[in-house]
């Protein structure tokens, strides 16, 4: 299967404590994460708003593009609300 941002938002199964992303995706965990493209800030680790590429993290290696048509996707609601919930709300 090839893995796109709509099979990992599909998939979408939580935020890991070091704050990758986890997917489920035919039983095998997948650890993600949306970052900046590479400019002078970096590969740094951003929302999906800011990002450029998605990374695919651990033991799998690789670039995902954004796609716009999953720029509604319902899973992206609960990334933020995870992510709040495990990370506190930046003021």
């Amino acid at each position: 299967m090839r893995i796109t941002e709509q099979v990992l938002l599909d998939g979408y199964n939580g935020v890991a404590n070091g704050g990758t992303l986890i997917s489920v995706i035919d039983g095998t965990q997948i650890h993600w994460c949306y970052r900046k493209g590479n400019d002078n800030e970096g590969w740094s680790v951003t929302d999906r708003a800011g990002a450029g590429t998605i990374t695919l993290e651990y033991d799998r290696a690789g670039h995902i593009s954004i796609d716009d048509g999953c720029a509604e996707h319902a899973a992206l609601a609960r990334i933020t609300s995870d992510e709040e919930r495990l990370f506190g709300v930046e003021i």
